[in-house]
């Protein structure tokens, strides 16, 4: 990590609920890495269970070097998802980390 920091590098870290404090202590350790939090850490949205990942990537958010890759929400949502179920997720990364530090991305096909 740090050699990626020392040359400028970058590092994509993909994780889930249960990995919010280790990529917490992460980000601390180093904080001249750029870290990019890849599927907006998966959370539970098919399991309705926000709280603990909210918390956790409001912990990250305050970090100068933590970006957020808002992607890949759906592969984690109910096969019969609505807008009502995704919302309340994109909306808190929106909030937390600002237009300055939310990158969007695709994940799968786009269909039109």
């Amino acid at each position: 990590m740090d050699i990626l920091a020392k040359t400028g590098g970058v590092f994509e870290a993909l994780g889930q609920v249960q990995h919010l404090n280790v990529l917490a202590k992460l980000v601390a350790r180093h904080p001249r890495l750029q870290i990019i939090l890849d599927h907006g850490v998966k959370p539970e949205i098919a399991a309705r269970n926000i709280d603990d990942w909210a918390a956790g990537m409001e912990h990250l958010a305050k970090f100068d070097n933590v970006t957020c890759k808002l992607s890949g929400q759906l592969t984690v949502a109910e096969e019969d998802w609505s807008l009502d179920q995704i919302a309340p997720y994109v909306a808190h990364m929106v909030k937390i980390f600002g237009a300055n530090h939310l990158k969007l991305a695709q994940t799968g096909q786009f269909f039109v």
